[in-house]
């Protein structure tokens, strides 16, 4: 395995009673269900939404309102609820809070949808595609969202996270849930999301927030943005790892790794082609699809009864068919705090000794993934980081095939519209007052110069091969997504071994993290079923 995969331990300043009071925390969570204690409270702060209208696609609307809908124990949809479904669910179901959504309530319309309409083939369409000043085939309508809490800004988000903390209190549990859009920017902002109103909230920011919590409860992120897994540090004091764990216990599940793209941004009213992280996470927790038909295979990996988050995260990891690489706070931990792999366990230990070694998730991760994947092969681990290794080179060099396409189209992009602008020059004003009378004028001749011009052929073949080639990069880092989750579980599995084998706090800690990525929703419960039984996956991928 390369070094690379591996940090150095950063200074931190544990003690032993520390350490016994995490431990501590963990025993008396896994205890209260013996003891007939009834369940903790348990809150949820649900926050969605792009930074401005252009930005705030309906599928983020969608996946707040499925995850909403879940929780509370209703149908995830009622439009997808399934003909005579009389489901019950929300009598178990106790759990409520807070969503933030965009520019709050109210009639404006600032959710992107797509345009069912077919394409124009006016002259406005023409002008729009030589100067890419409006996207086609979308529109814009209210949200529509049964209850809205308030925006999704910076300030209602803080507010919010007090308040919802504050009722959850100390030993219950806040689930604090983003869909939107994330970057990593350079410092002092480093990881962050936007939030309406083209606000960004950094890691260390949402760090410090938390750490301000007077008596804070258990909290649990589920963020699905692009490049999520940056928030994992979470964990630390001040987000920095050189503060060490934080006393409060914090976890979370991110749908992708901190340096990747994520998928679930869609103008697409078609919820039922979504596939991210969002809707496995609710088929998992739900037991069932969005149109209603069973999940298949065991849910309740470990057999307690219950549908924990982890295990819902292990089913988004084997089913979900997109380019996401799920990863999650303990992972982290595991990859700053555990040794180099040794003699006895490594990535290219036999498989069953691999297996035998991990965890009932990782166990029916990792198998799952080598069945679909690489089921004959002896060394599965590593032949899947051979692939994965020889795709991110394809697709390395199909980022270069496509920006070269892009450059070639915006060529003759420029060279059309300096022509046509010698001729029309306000054509390049779009607020111009003369503009509406030109084009009813002369319209006409406008379209006759720009519709046959060689540039416009050769800009249009450009975009067009530009398009191809990224369907085909997508279609590869999808490829990569599979090897790399099962590259991961494997790691996962020999990096705790070797983290377990030398003791000590770190183990404590990862004990911690492990059972608040454990925690159930409440209601989420499930017949016990066989410890580790793969999940199937969804489908053959075609190689």
């Amino acid at each position: 395995m390369s070094g690379r995969h591996f940090r150095l331990r950063p200074a931190w300043a544990g003690d032993t009673l520390l350490a016994a009071l995490f431990a501590c925390t963990a025993a008396l969570g896994l205890l209260a269900p013996l003891l007939g204690e009834s369940a903790p409270p348990a809150r949820y702060l649900l926050v969605a939404g792009g930074s401005r209208p252009a930005q705030n696609q309906v599928s983020l609307e969608e996946h707040v309102q499925l995850l909403r809908r879940t929780l509370e124990g209703g149908p995830a949809d009622e439009a997808h609820r399934p003909a005579g479904d009389g489901s019950a669910a929300a009598a178990d179901a106790s759990m409520s809070g807070s969503l933030l959504f965009a520019a709050g309530s109210g009639p404006y319309p600032v959710v992107q949808v797509e345009d069912e309409r077919p394409p124009g083939k006016d002259l406005r369409s023409l002008l729009a595609e030589l100067f890419g000043q409006t996207p086609a085939g979308v529109v814009y309508r209210p949200a529509r969202l049964a209850r809205v809490d308030g925006a999704a800004d910076r300030q209602s988000f803080l507010a919010a996270l007090q308040r919802e903390a504050r009722q959850a209190g100390p030993g219950g549990t806040l689930l604090l849930y983003f869909t939107g859009h994330g970057s990593v920017e350079a410092e002092p902002y480093g990881p962050t999301f936007w939030l309406w109103g083209d606000q960004l909230l950094g890691l260390k920011e949402l760090a410090a927030a938390l750490d301000e919590l007077t008596d804070p409860p258990q909290l649990v992120l589920t963020f699905t943005q692009c490049f999520a897994g940056s928030f994992a540090p979470v964990l630390y004091r001040g987000g920095d790892p050189a503060q060490g764990p934080s006393p409060a216990t914090r976890c979370g599940f991110f749908a992708t790794l901190g340096d990747r793209e994520a998928t679930g941004c869609t103008p697409s009213r078609a919820v039922e082609g979504y596939d991210d992280y969002t809707v496995r996470l609710v088929e998992a927790l739900r037991g069932r699809t969005l149109d209603g038909r069973a999940v298949h295979g065991p849910l309740d990996l470990d057999g307690d009864g219950r549908v924990g988050l982890h295990e819902a995260h292990a089913y988004v990891r084997l089913q979900e068919r997109s380019v996401d690489v799920p990863t999650s706070t303990a992972e982290l931990w595991l990859r700053e705090r555990a040794p180099l792999p040794g003699e006895s366990l490594h990535l290219g230990s036999p498989l069953p000794r691999v297996l035998a070694a991990a965890r009932p998730t990782e166990r029916t991760v990792l198998a799952g993934l080598v069945a679909r994947l690489l089921p004959d092969d002896p060394s599965p681990v590593l032949q899947a980081r051979y692939r994965s290794e020889l795709l991110d080179h394809q697709v390395k060099a199909l980022d270069r095939q496509y920006e070269e396409a892009l450059q070639e189209r915006e060529a003759y992009a420029s060279q059309l519209i300096v022509e046509l602008s010698a001729r029309w020059p306000i054509l390049e004003e779009p607020w111009h007052p003369d503009l509406p009378a030109l084009l009813a004028e002369q319209g006409g001749q406008i379209e006759r110069f720009l519709r046959p011009h060689p540039a416009r052929r050769a800009m249009r073949r450009a975009q067009a091969r530009a398009d191809r080639l990224d369907g085909q990069r997508w279609k590869k880092l999808e490829e990569r997504a599979w090897y790399d989750r099962l590259v991961r579980a494997a790691e996962n599995v020999v990096l705790e071994a070797g983290l377990r084998s030398l003791g000590g706090k770190d183990v404590t800690v990862l004990d911690r993290l492990l059972a608040c990525e454990s925690w159930s929703p409440p209601g989420k419960s499930s017949e016990p079923v066989p410890v580790g039984q793969p999940l199937p996956v969804a489908g053959k991928q075609e190689r």
